[in-house]
């Protein structure tokens, strides 16, 4: 009996760790889904924003798929830059800017990381390694340092909503000819106050051939969960 209590709470456990309370937009989502709507081509988007995002603990983390390179494209940024505000990743204490404040809509970055962790931007080395090949998307902004990671915000407040592709929508985005957005492009919408209206509209960006990976608290879960079900068949 004692066992199956110890399984299910680690369930629970693992649940409650990549599934986030349900987000309350201040306004209702429209914001955010009248910029996607102006992006979709012959219609509005079939992404609803208040309900398809994905949860918090499934957004803090990311990997570049099997290319090695992503390309970031800037979708709509509402705030007046400020000096030292961009857009970009960062792992641990190695932060690389991919955009900074100024950047128009339509803007494009590729990144792109190698095995070993050395990030490469613009097709240019970069003096950065990552010590790995995971990271995390930040916005510096005139409010703070906000993380896809929430625990590493100021506020403790989520300052990022991720939506995968339908592999439906067809979108055009800035000057670039139009396409379908699929399954391996995510829309970041940040909200940058601290503490903030939760609109979520401030900076948009579609980030293409990533895909979330779990935090590492999950998999140190997953680990037990194992652990857990292994010895629970030696013990069989």
């Amino acid at each position: 009996m004692k066992r199956k209590v110890l399984i299910m709470s680690l369930c629970l456990l693992f649940v409650s760790g990549v599934v986030s309370a349900t987000t309350v937009f201040s306004d209702g989502g429209a914001a955010l889904q009248g910029i996607l709507d102006v992006v979709t081509i012959g219609g509005n988007s079939s992404v609803d924003v208040a309900n398809d995002y994905i949860g918090d603990a499934g957004d803090s983390y990311w990997e570049i798929g099997a290319t090695g390179g992503s390309v970031s494209s800037l979708i709509f940024e509402l705030s007046s830059p400020v000096i030292g505000s961009g857009f970009g990743i960062y792992s641990g204490n190695q932060y690389v800017e991919l955009f900074e404040g100024s950047m128009i809509s339509g803007g494009q970055a590729l990144l792109s990381i190698t095995a070993a962790g050395d990030v490469w931007l613009n097709l240019q080395p970069t003096p950065i390694n990552l010590g790995g090949t995971s990271f995390g998307y930040y916005l510096q902004t005139g409010d703070g340092l906000w993380h896809s990671d929430t625990s590493l915000n100021a506020d403790s407040v989520d300052h990022m909503m991720a939506y995968q592709g339908p592999d439906t929508d067809q979108v055009q985005i800035g000057p670039w000819a139009p396409g379908v957005w699929g399954t391996g492009e995510y829309v970041l919408a940040w909200e940058d106050e601290l503490a903030g209206g939760a609109n979520y509209d401030d900076f948009v960006v579609m980030v293409e051939s990533v895909k979330p990976v779990p935090e590492p608290a999950s998999m140190l879960l997953l680990g037990l969960g194992g652990f857990v079900l292994r010895r629970r068949r030696c013990e069989q």
